[in-house]
């Protein structure tokens, strides 16, 4: 999605978008791959309680999801992106993101069925050495 489509969807929610905010979807409209918000404080000149504040506020409307690699890092990626996974070298710590051919929702209709479990979403991330690290 470019910038002005999530600028606008924002708008159209109610939202204002304020500078703050506007730099911040600007930063994960750019980035390749979930980004914490410590690596946002690093490229956004505002307060440290700004950014969580504006963070809490895309999560709560739905525009953001949270990801956690298992290292207590939270990470962030628009909720409206195409789904996929991600592969994290455990080396140099990059983070690619990942297209599965294979469909798991009707593994996740089985499990909810079976488990009378309701599925709200899943993660799936692998964890090795990248090309870079492996030579």
């Amino acid at each position: 999605m470019d910038l002005n489509t999530a600028l606008q969807e924002l708008r159209s929610s109610g939202l204002r978008i304020t500078p703050i905010r506007k730099q911040i979807v600007s930063l994960l409209n750019e980035s390749v791959s979930p980004i914490s918000a410590i690596d946002i404080l690093k490229n956004i000149k505002a307060n440290k309680t700004t950014i969580y504040r504006e963070i809490s506020v895309l999560l709560s409307k739905g525009y953001l999801i949270e990801i956690d690699f298992g290292d207590r890092i939270k990470r962030y990626e628009f909720a409206n992106r195409d789904h996929h996974h991600h592969l994290i070298c455990i080396m140099c710590k990059s983070v690619t993101d990942v297209d599965l051919a294979d469909d798991f929702s009707e593994k996740e209709k089985l499990i909810a069925s079976r488990e009378k479990f309701k599925v709200m979403r899943h993660n799936l991330e692998f964890f090795g050495t990248c090309r870079n690290c492996t030579n």
